[in-house]
């Protein structure tokens, strides 16, 4: 029997190496990244200013990804926190800088 961390890990690995792949009852990271950056993007047109939006990890690597695809699974895994926090600036629909922000500095 596995490990319930060796189960998330083998579940995290599957839907890396193949974006279209979907667990049963899931999205795939291309769904969960086109959900995430539409949703996203509606807050950024709709509300001028600044925003606070609550995410978890894996969507926020995803939604990242879309615009540096230097947030990979790698930054996934190596880079966040429980919990963590990121400072996320749009400047004209790009991304125009991200910064982890330490801990409470929230």
């Amino acid at each position: 029997m596995e490990a319930i961390g060796e189960t998330f890990q083998r579940a995290i690995d599957a839907v890396w190496a193949d974006w279209d792949f979907a667990w049963p009852g899931g999205e795939s990271n291309h769904e969960a990244q086109a959900r995430g950056v539409s949703a996203l993007e509606a807050v950024l047109y709709a509300h001028a200013g600044d925003h606070v939006v609550g995410i978890h990890g894996n969507l926020l690597t995803l939604i990242l990804n879309h615009y540096d695809d230097r947030f990979d699974v790698e930054f996934w895994r190596n880079r966040l926190s429980i919990p963590d926090c990121y400072r996320i600036e749009f400047s004209g629909g790009e991304l125009h800088s991200s910064e982890r922000l330490p801990a409470g500095q929230t």
